[in-house]
């Protein structure tokens, strides 16, 4: 069933590529420019680079500033991005060759967004407490491994879980965690597998693009951009099947 959502959520993607690219690639393109701008207007430069590289900066608030900056551009073109695939999958809002901004519920996502990452974040934090326990008790560098592996499968667990309220915002409708938990509780086991599936397929993936890099770092580049284009998508879709599946009662179509 695990492998099943994840086709699902692919075949949703590459069987409307055309859609997925118009939905990306505007707000992608908008948020580097825009990160860009915000690097050399803040004064920024290339040589800042290096002395970063080299442990020294002579303008560090004005890294702070770009950092801020650059988070709060990329909350916003992954929101930009996400509300209009949740739209078009479940309302069939076809977007044109920039999605809609004005008049969506942008602010809402990213309200959801963050309320939703702080919930996952606790969660994490006293796990991250525990595996620090077990591993200074175990001493153990395979365990301490082990568990940070598990810990990265509970985060993605966690968050496809109390996730609904993402395509829910979206819709503009209602959802509490408490009910994307409950809805989602009779596929938690799918769920878990789809964690472990995602993450084992990242590793995979990044081992070799990593190799690649070693003798061609254009290519590896490309893929590396890629990859990390399909991996957001995907994300966005799970969620966005999960919703159809369980909240709107949909079928899930190989």
């Amino acid at each position: 069933m695990a492998w099943k959502l994840i086709l699902h959520s692919f075949n949703m993607i590459f069987g409307n590529l055309a859609e997925a690219l118009k939905v990306s690639v505007g707000p992608i393109l908008i948020g580097l420019l825009l990160i860009g701008i915000s690097f050399f207007g803040l004064g920024l430069n290339f040589d800042f680079i290096s002395q970063m590289e080299q442990g020294r900066s002579s303008n560090a608030g004005a890294a702070l500033m770009f950092v801020l900056l650059a988070i709060v551009i990329f909350t916003v073109v992954f929101a930009w991005i996400a509300v209009a695939w949740h739209r078009f999958v479940l309302l069939e809002q076809y977007p044109g060759m920039l999605p809609a901004f004005k008049g969506q519920p942008i602010g809402a996502y990213i309200g959801k967004t963050l309320v939703l990452s702080l919930l996952v974040a606790l969660a994490a934090f006293a796990f991250a407490f525990v595996i620090g326990f077990l591993t200074a008790v175990t001493a153990s560098m395979g365990v301490a491994i082990f568990l940070g592996v598990a810990l990265g499968f509970a985060v993605s667990y966690l968050w496809l879980r109390i996730g609904l309220v993402l395509p829910a915002t979206a819709l503009r409708e209602p959802l509490k965690v408490s009910e994307s938990m409950a809805a989602t509780k009779p596929m938690s086991g799918t769920i878990f597998g789809v964690s472990v599936i995602l993450a084992v397929l990242n590793f995979l993936i990044s081992l070799i693009i990593g190799q690649v890099y070693n003798f061609a770092g254009i290519i590896a580049f490309v893929l590396d951009v890629a990859v990390n284009w399909v991996f957001i998508m995907v994300g966005i879709s799970i969620l966005t099947t999960l919703y159809g599946h369980l909240i709107e009662k949909r079928p899930l179509i190989d």
